[in-house]
């Protein structure tokens, strides 16, 4: 933490305000979806789990599960 407050000047000389501003937000929108994305494994797993117990009628629920989860992590931008 005392390294933080004592480069904070030696990066707004080299970056610029700008540039440290948009890396402070990204680091922020990255950190709040981490706490987005706890439990979502977690309940994907349990999810494929239960459709699996079924056999072979829950084929087509276990993909759709599956693409949608996809497209969730995708707009993460893991």
């Amino acid at each position: 933490m005392f390294f933080v407050i004592l480069f904070t000047p030696f990066y707004l000389h080299f970056l610029g305000v700008e540039a440290y501003g948009l890396i402070g937000f990204y680091l922020t929108l990255q950190g709040s979806m981490n706490v987005f994305e706890m439990g979502l494994g977690r309940a994907c797993s349990r999810e494929l789990a239960r459709y699996s117990a079924q056999g072979r009628v829950a084929i087509m629920p276990m993909c759709n599960t599956l693409r949608t989860l996809e497209w969730v992590y995708w707009l993460e931008g893991y």
